[in-house]
């Protein structure tokens, strides 16, 4: 998918460093300025370089490329989980984020999935009703510090 010299990819190896420093950035920026240390520390180090390559390794990812920058993420589980979905600030509000849960939905759908579920920050659940999805339960407070808003969204 290409719009404006932005391309919407699989994930590479080599997209690692760039995507968990975006994930991490973004997650700073937007998300955790409410949350305990312990949450920040728990998503910081869940995001690594590593971290990043086994989570596409366990599932699938999708990134926004930007003349060889990465700008945007999205990664989802083999059970239709989406676990990451970031773009960096002064991308947001351009339709990147609607573009890679695109890519991700189809794929799922193309697999025969008849919901995808979503675990979206707090900030981001009215995103989420935007694309379709809806809240299933109350928001979810982990022992960890990390807060989500369940959501899913029926494809079929």
């Amino acid at each position: 998918m290409k719009s404006d010299n932005i391309y919407i990819r699989k994930f590479k190896t080599e997209d690692a460093e760039q995507v968990s420093k975006l994930i991490i950035t973004v997650f700073d920026e937007q998300v955790s300025k409410k949350l305990p240390a312990r949450a920040k520390k728990f998503f910081s180090d869940g995001n690594t370089h590593n971290k990043i390559i086994s989570l596409n390794q366990s599932g699938e990812m999708f990134v926004a490329d930007l003349f060889g920058k990465i700008i945007g993420v999205v990664a989802g589980r083999d059970n239709n989980l989406i676990t990451r979905l970031f773009v960096y600030k002064k991308f947001q509000g351009k339709g990147i984020a609607k573009n890679l849960m695109g890519r991700i939905e189809s794929l799922y759908k193309r697999r025969g999935a008849d919901a995808i579920h979503v675990r979206s920050a707090l900030n981001a659940v009215d995103f989420y009703i935007s694309t379709g999805y809806k809240k299933v339960t109350r928001v979810i407070h982990k022992k960890d510090g990390l807060v989500y808003q369940p959501m899913i969204k029926r494809i079929r």
